[in-house]
């Protein structure tokens, strides 16, 4: 089997795709917009260190293939923006929930830590102008 930059099997029938996709595609049906598949072995596998040298990505048993949202991919890997998203508290115990929580464009971030640096910062700067 070829294998892609990245380490997915590749097959080549009428225009090149992953062998994952083909296999899901005609032993499980379509895959809708917006969709990808998980590899449900290598999620099983915690032993398994992921990145372009990761065996389950070459893969083809349907059985193993699963359709998720891209988040949820992500979520289920072992990349640094997974392994972030699976913290339950920020760097300072404070736990995310919904109400503790703000989605920035370069990630999550505490509002407790953001009132405690925002305070600090404002007891500092009544200090300067005293």
């Amino acid at each position: 089997m070829a294998l892609d930059r990245d380490g997915y099997g590749v097959i080549q029938a009428t225009r090149r795709d992953s062998a994952h996709r083909i296999a899901y595609l005609v032993f499980r049906g379509s895959i809708e917009r917006g969709l990808v598949i998980d590899h449900t072995c290598h999620t099983s596998d915690t032993s398994c260190p992921g990145g372009s040298e990761c065996l389950h990505r070459r893969c083809v048993n349907p059985a193993h293939l699963e359709l998720v949202e891209p988040g949820e991919n992500t979520r289920r890997g072992k990349s640094p923006s997974a392994l972030n998203a699976q913290k339950t508290h920020c760097r300072h115990g404070h736990q995310f929930t919904p109400d503790n929580t703000v989605i920035r464009d370069d990630g999550r971030a505490c509002r407790a830590c953001g009132r405690h640096a925002a305070a600090a910062y404002r007891r500092r700067k009544k200090e300067m102008k005293s």
